[in-house]
């Protein structure tokens, strides 16, 4: 895999977007910035090598208006993979994942201990887990118990690209989880 690594400036346009979708498949869910730092490429020719990919139906891009985030993903990727790797991509929400990937359910307090983030933090965190489809909470006296709604398909999407994350933390916690 190439992660992390820069790759020097193809020189023709097959090779940069051989190059793009070679990136794109081992990091799928990989933004603008990290792209254009990877490839080297100048921003103009990374943008129009980008649109002619997505137009000719060799990669998903996906748009968040409001947050001003866009995430390129091989054709191959489900619309529920690329939701969970786009959550899993952003560490807050990755930490609660890996959370409830260890202990099936957890309490607000479980969590704000795990992350040391606010709990007003926390709900804004899980209020976005919850309308990506990716937890679910049910009220027990006078806390929520929060859970993933497909265990299987986290822990499989986390596992296949572990290589692609940074994150040291996380390799050590799927090596674990990969032992069970």
């Amino acid at each position: 895999m190439t992660f992390g690594k820069t790759v020097k400036e193809p020189k023709t346009t097959a090779d940069r977007r051989s190059t793009l979708l070679k990136q794109i498949e081992n990091v799928p869910g990989i933004r603008y910035r990290e792209l254009l730092r990877l490839t080297e490429l100048p921003n103009g020719v990374l943008f129009h090598h980008l649109a002619n990919l997505e137009e000719a139906g060799l990669i998903q891009v996906h748009r968040k208006y409001g947050k001003k985030t866009t995430r390129y993903y091989p054709i191959n990727i489900s619309e529920r993979e690329s939701a969970i790797l786009s959550c899993i991509r952003h560490k807050p929400l990755r930490q609660i994942m890996l959370l409830l990937l260890d202990q099936d359910v957890c309490t607000l307090n479980d969590l704000v201990s795990f992350t040391h983030k606010a709990p007003s933090t926390l709900f804004a965190h899980l209020k976005h887990l919850k309308g990506a489809g990716l937890i679910s909470a049910e009220r027990k006296e006078l806390c929520f118990l929060y859970s993933l709604v497909d265990r299987e398909l986290v822990a499989e999407i986390m596992s296949k690209y572990k290589m692609s994350f940074a994150d040291k933390a996380i390799d050590h916690f799927l090596e674990m989880v990969d032992e069970l």
